[in-house]
């Protein structure tokens, strides 16, 4: 069975959105192996975190917990994506192997990151849910991500942003493209104009 992977974000000692971290466990082992996933809480109960600044846990996983390490962690300065198209990824679930989004990657140029589009649709960068917004609508998200992030499904449960499907031609319609994962939440995110997406071959949304 491969390896499933849960990136925790610690921030002053404390663990962030536990629930949601378990309940995607939950369904991962649900769904493929019709079993019951390892405990997270009894796992980080044992664990000593540093009571001061944010740090990664990193949670390498199947049946049982198999791996832990707690890493320092930094938000990576990322400044522009390029449409990338990716018809055939799956990432459901969040695997350790990610040769097929790493192997986008490779084609973004000289841009710091990739926004993959999935039949049309906009879905994720290469480690990112991502939400759209303009001065006058408010906040969405693509309601066909390539994984359904704990970040994301926080801020949609408390309203904060919608789901909302985005065409490639619709981003002409949003101003600003905000990056969010588990390490990064709402306030703290990378946020840019969407004016500087980088057309991939075939694409034109300006």
């Amino acid at each position: 069975m491969c390896q499933l992977l849960e990136t925790i974000r610690i921030e002053n000692g404390e663990p962030q959105l536990i629930g949601y971290h378990q309940e995607r466990m939950n369904c991962a082992a649900q769904e493929l192996w019709n079993g019951i996933a390892p405990n997270l809480q009894v796992t980080l109960m044992r664990m000593d975190f540093p009571a001061e600044g944010v740090f990664k846990c990193r949670i390498v996983y199947g049946r049982e917990i198999e791996k832990v390490e707690v890493i320092p962690y930094t938000i990576r300065n990322i400044q522009s994506l390029k449409l990338i198209e990716g018809n055939n990824i799956d990432y459901s679930h969040k695997w350790v192997d990610r040769t097929a989004i790493n192997e986008l990657y490779e084609n973004r140029g000289i841009s710091d990151d990739i926004l993959i589009v999935k039949d049309g649709l906009i879905t994720d960068t290469s480690y990112c849910n991502v939400v759209l917004g303009n001065d006058i609508d408010g906040w969405f998200t693509p309601e066909n991500p390539l994984l359904d992030g704990v970040m994301r499904q926080s801020l949609i449960d408390t309203g904060e942003i919608e789901e909302r499907a985005i065409k490639v031609e619709d981003l002409s319609r949003y101003k600003y493209i905000r990056l969010i994962n588990a390490m990064m939440p709402w306030q703290t995110g990378p946020e840019f104009l969407t004016e500087t997406i980088e057309t991939a071959v075939g694409y034109d949304y300006q």
